[in-house]
C-alpha cells in the first residue's frame, strides 16, 4: 500500500492550511461482520497506512456517503489529540443489506480544518456509577437468528434477499429445522420467536392466499394468514425453548377457495434469556433492563457500549468495574441494547486503497463502455477502435464507477447513477457493459462470479410475479417510466478470450458477404392448451419485415415443427444456420437452455458448439421466456452459448430474461421487425424505437424491461 503513504502526506499538508476540498478519502475499511470493530495504529501501519501525526478531531468515517460514529483514540505518548502509536479507531459496523455483496465498505477521511463539525461523528461518553449494594444481573435477552440461504427464488418478495430455506408446496410435508441455543438461563425458558415467511403466489381471489402454523419443539405456538407475493412476520411470545437442540417447523393450513399454496421460510429469530458468561468469544451484545449487570469471560479491561433506539452509540465511562475475569457495569437505569467487548475481541476489518482517480465524467461520448478491469486490454480496445470509426467512444473501468458514483460500494446503484449522469451531461447515446454476471453475488449456492452487476426489476407473470428480473435495459430507463430511453447491451464475457471471440464475430458480421438478406424463422409447435399458434405469430412478425430486406420468408427458410415434423424442423434450422444467415428468429416457448417443447427441442444451448457457421456469424432474436437469462449461475443460457462460443454462433443475441407472454413478445416482435432491417439502423436504436412504439399498442412491462441485448448495440443488420 505504498500509495497510502503518499496520499496521507499530501492530505496532511492540505489539512494544515490550504485545503481545497472538505475531506480527503484515506482508505476503505471493509468488513463482512456486524458489531464493534477496531483498527489499532500498528495494524494500520503494518498494512501500509501510517496516520501518525494526524489530528484526532479531523479523522472521520462514512458509509455510503453518510457520517458514521467513530471513536478515535490518540497516541499513548505525547498529545492525546494526535494519532500515533498506541492509538486506535473504533466503530460499530452493520451487516450489509445488499443483494450484491456481503461487504460493508466504510471510508476513512481526513477532514479539513473548519469542516469537521458536520462530518466527524464521535461516539460520546455516558457517565454511570456502579453501586455495590445492587446485585448485578447475570442474564440478558439474546437474539439468535436462524437463516439458511440455500435456495434462490426469482419470485422472492425482497429486493436484497432472494435466498431462503427452500420453497415448499402445500401438496407435500414440510421439513423440520433444528437449531441450537446455548447458555439458556436456567436451562429452559420462555422466548419470543419471530418468523419471516415469503408468499410466492398471488391468486386473483378475494381474501388471503396463504395460511401457515408454527411448531417449536413439537408444540403449536402460533398461526397466521397473509395475502399475495409478499413477506410477512409472525411474532410469537412465551415459546418454551431449552439449552441445546430445539426444533422448528411450519405447516400449511387450508383456506377456502385457494387451490394450493406455495410459501417459504426466509428466516426466524429466537429472543431468550441467556447467561452473561461469554468465555471463549469475549463478546456480548443484547438487551438489559436492569440497573447493573455482570459479564464473565471478557477480562477486566472490557469496554461497554450502549446502543440507543435510534441506533446511536454511547460508551460507558466510570460505571464499569473489574470483577475477576469480567466486569460489572451500571446501566444508569437505561434499558437498551448493550455491547460488552474484551480488549482482544474487537473485529479487525480489512483496509483497502482508494483507487487512483480517473476522469470518467467529462467530455462528449456516443458509445459508452463500462468494463470490468480484468477485461480491459487489447481485445476491448479492438472493439473500441471499431466503434471509434463512427462514434465518440469512452471506455470506463467499473471500479471507478463504484468509487465516484457509489461511494465505493459494488452494485447496480453506482452504474445506474453514472449512466444517468453520462446521458444527461455527456450526451451518451448507447451503453455497453463488458463482463459476465450471476444471481449468486455472495456465493451462497455456487462459485460463480459477477464481473459487472445488472439491475433487478419486478415484472408480472400472472399468479407468479417475477421480483428478480435481471434488466440491463433498466439502466437505460432514465426517467423511471418503465420504458428504456437509451440502449444498453452486454458482452457477457468471463475471460479476455471470450471477449475476443465476440469481437471477432462482430467484425465478421459487419464484413459479411453472401448471406445478407437471408433470415430464418423457427417456431415451437402449437400450444393447444393456451390456444397459441406460434406459426401464426411468426407470420405476423414476417409480415412486419420491410420488403426491401426480404419479400417474405421462403418456405425453405422456415423451420416449423407442425409443418416439417419435429426432428426435420430441428435439422433444417441447424443446416440453415450453418449455411449462413443474417438473422435467426425463434418464436415459441423457451427456457434458459433450450427452445420449444418439441421432441427434440428445436435447439439446445449445448448444440451451439457443434455449429459450423465459421466466418458467418448470425444475429439471433428470441421470442420466448428466459432464453437471455444472463445471470444464470452456470453461465450457459441459449444467449450466452450463441454469443460466447468461438468462431460459430452469433455476434449479438436478443431475448427475454424473465417470464413473458406470447402476446407481449408478438407485439414487440412486430414493432422491432418494422425497424431492425432498415438500412443503417443499429440494433440498439431499433430496440428503443420499438419499445417506445409498443407503449401505444399496450402495456407490456415484461418485455419493456425484461427483454435484453447481449452483444453490440451498435451492430447493424442492414449496413
Amino acid at each position: 500500500m505504498r500509495r497510502l503513504f503518499i496520499q496521507l502526506l499530501t492530505a496532511a499538508t492540505a489539512l494544515g492550511f490550504a485545503a481545497t476540498v472538505s475531506a480527503t478519502e484515506l482508505f476503505k475499511i471493509v468488513t463482512t461482520e456486524s458489531g464493534m470493530h477496531r483498527l489499532k495504529y500498528q495494524e494500520l501501519f503494518d498494512k501500509g497506512a501510517d496516520l501518525a501525526g494526524l489530528p484526532v478531531r479531523n479523522i472521520a468515517l462514512t458509509l455510503n456517503g453518510e457520517p458514521v460514529q467513530v471513536r478515535v483514540v490518540g497516541q499513548s505518548v505525547g498529545s492525546k489529540n494526535t494519532f500515533g502509536p498506541g492509538g486506535s479507531i473504533e466503530f460499530y459496523a452493520e451487516q450489509a443489506d445488499s443483494l450484491y455483496s456481503k461487504e460493508s465498505v466504510y471510508v476513512l477521511h481526513l477532514v479539513a480544518r473548519g469542516d469537521s463539525r458536520g462530518m466527524v461523528k464521535s461516539i460520546p461518553s455516558a457517565i454511570t456509577r456502579v453501586v455495590d449494594r445492587i446485585v448485578p444481573a447475570q442474564s440478558y435477552l439474546h437474539t439468535e437468528i436462524v437463516e439458511k440461504n440455500n435456495t434462490y427464488d426469482f419470485a422472492a418478495p425482497s429486493a436484497t434477499d432472494p435466498f431462503h430455506f427452500g420453497q415448499t408446496f402445500s401438496f407435500f410435508t414440510t421439513p423440520s429445522y433444528n437449531f441450537t441455543l446455548d447458555n439458556v438461563a436456567g436451562g429452559s425458558a420462555s422466548a419470543k420467536v419471530s418468523v419471516e415467511m415469503y408468499g410466492l403466489l398471488d391468486f386473483d381471489i378475494e381474501g388471503n392466499d396463504h395460511h401457515f402454523e408454527v411448531l417449536v419443539n413439537g408444540n403449536l405456538v402460533g398461526d397466521q394468514q397473509f395475502d399475495g407475493a409478499t413477506a410477512t412476520v409472525l411474532d410469537i411470545e412465551d415459546v418454551p425453548v431449552q439449552s441445546g437442540d430445539n426444533a422448528f417447523r411450519y405447516k400449511y393450513r387450508s383456506i377456502a377457495g385457494v387451490p394450493f399454496d406455495r410459501i417459504t421460510l426466509n428466516k426466524f429469530s429466537v429472543t431468550y434469556p441467556r447467561t452473561t458468561d461469554v468465555s471463549g468469544s469475549g463478546y456480548l451484545e443484547g438487551y438489559f433492563d436492569t440497573e447493573q449487570a455482570m459479564v464473565v469471560g471478557v477480562g477486566n479491561a472490557a469496554s461497554v457500549y450502549r446502543k440507543l433506539e435510534n441506533g446511536e452509540l454511547e460508551r460507558l465511562e466510570r460505571g464499569v468495574e473489574a470483577r475477576g475475569d469480567g466486569v460489572v457495569f451500571s446501566t444508569g437505569g437505561v434499558a437498551a441494547d448493550y455491547i460488552v467487548v474484551a480488549e482482544d475481541a474487537y473485529t479487525v476489518p480489512e483496509i483497502e486503497a482508494i483507487p487512483d482517480y480517473q476522469d470518467i465524467s467529462s467530455g462528449i461520448v456516443d458509445y459508452l463502455v463500462i468494463a470490468h478491469p480484468s477485461l480491459i486490454g487489447d481485445e476491448l480496445q479492438e472493439l473500441a477502435d471499431l466503434r471509434a470509426q463512427d462514434y465518440a467512444v469512452k471506455v470506463v473501468d467499473v471500479d471507478q464507477v463504484y468509487a465516484q458514483y457509489g461511494n465505493h460500494i459494488v452494485g447496480a446503484d453506482a452504474i445506474e447513477n453514472y449512466v444517468s449522469y453520462a446521458a444527461n451531461n455527456m450526451q451518451a447515446k448507447m451503453v455497453m457493459l463488458i463482463g459476465s454476471d450471476t444471481l449468486d453475488y455472495k456465493k451462497l449456492i455456487s462459485n460463480s462470479i459477477s464481473l459487472l452487476p445488472t439491475k433487478y426489476v419486478t415484472t408480472p407473470g400472472g399468479a407468479l410475479t417475477i421480483t428478480q428480473t435481471p434488466s440491463d435495459a433498466a439502466y437505460g430507463d432514465l426517467n423511471d417510466d418503465g420504458v428504456p430511453d437509451i440502449p444498453t447491451g452486454r458482452i457477457s464475457a468471463r475471460t479476455k478470450q471470450e471477449l475476443a471471440n465476440v469481437v471477432a464475430k462482430i467484425k465478421a458480421y459487419e464484413a459479411r458477404e453472401g448471406y445478407i438478406g437471408r433470415t430464418v424463422v423457427a417456431t415451437d409447435k402449437q400450444d393447444v392448451g393456451n390456444g397459441v399458434s406460434f406459426a401464426d405469430d411468426a407470420q405476423d412478425l414476417i409480415d412486419a419485415i420491410p420488403s426491401a430486406w426480404s419479400d417474405g420468408i421462403r418456405a425453405d427458410f422456415r423451420a416449423f415443427p407442425d409443418v416439417d415434423g419435429h426432428q426435420q424442423a430441428h435439422d433444417k434450422l441447424i443446416n440453415l444456420i450453418n449455411s449462413g444467415v443474417s438473422v435467426v428468429s425463434y418464436i415459441g416457448h423457451s427456457s434458459q437452455q433450450s427452445w420449444s417443447y418439441t421432441t427434440p427441442p428445436m435447439m439446445r444451448a449445448v448444440e451451439v458448439a457443434g455449429l459450423t457457421n465459421v466466418g458467418k456469424p448470425t444475429v439471433v432474436t428470441q421470442w420466448g421466456c428466459w432464453n437471455t437469462y444472463f445471470v444464470d449461475i452456470s453461465g450457459n443460457t441459449m444467449a450466452d452459448a450463441f454469443l460466447l462460443t468461438k468462431d460459430v454462433g452469433a455476434a449479438t443475441v436478443l431475448g427475454a430474461s424473465t417470464l413473458t407472454s406470447s402476446t407481449g413478445e408478438r407485439a414487440l416482435g412486430i414493432e422491432l421487425n418494422k425497424r431492425l432491417y432498415t438500412e443503417g439502423m443499429t440494433i440498439g436504436d431499433a430496440v428503443i424505437q420499438a419499445k417506445k412504439a409498443l407503449v401505444k399498442v399496450g402495456d407490456f412491462p415484461a418485455v419493456q424491461l425484461g427483454w435484453q441485448i447481449l452483444g453490440d448495440v451498435a451492430l447493424k443488420i442492414n449496413n
